[in-house]
């Protein structure tokens, strides 16, 4: 075989790959989000019928509210930084994140 045969094999296998790796993650998540329609179903309708406003626009985010945020930076801070009220004297707001994390550091040392 020419070395040009054996390069467009070498890249239709490799594109083949990757088309069945797409393929099976896409199956993945579409269960995970029926999963989710199906959880978030009951909690629209009482929204709907509690507080009598919309709520087709209900989605769930798994992410943890720390995420990507340094463990010293302080409560406060991180409640500024993702645009919530923040109270720079409050005792409670001015613990450092590995404080109140799993990890309950007290200290650097």
């Amino acid at each position: 075989m020419s070395p040009v045969a054996i390069t467009l094999l070498v890249i239709v296998i490799v594109l083949a790959i990757i088309i069945a790796v797409l393929y099976f993650l896409g199956k993945k998540a579409q269960k995970k989000q029926a999963e989710q329609q199906e959880l978030l179903e009951p909690i629209r309708t009482v929204i709907e019928r509690c507080l009598h406003c919309e709520a087709s626009s209900l989605q769930v985010i798994n992410r943890p509210p720390t995420r990507s945020k340094p463990l010293y930076m302080k409560v406060w801070e991180a409640r500024k930084n993702d645009g919530l009220n923040y109270d720079p004297d409050d005792p409670e707001q001015n613990l450092y994140l590995a404080q109140i994390t799993k990890y309950a550091l007290r200290n650097i040392d």
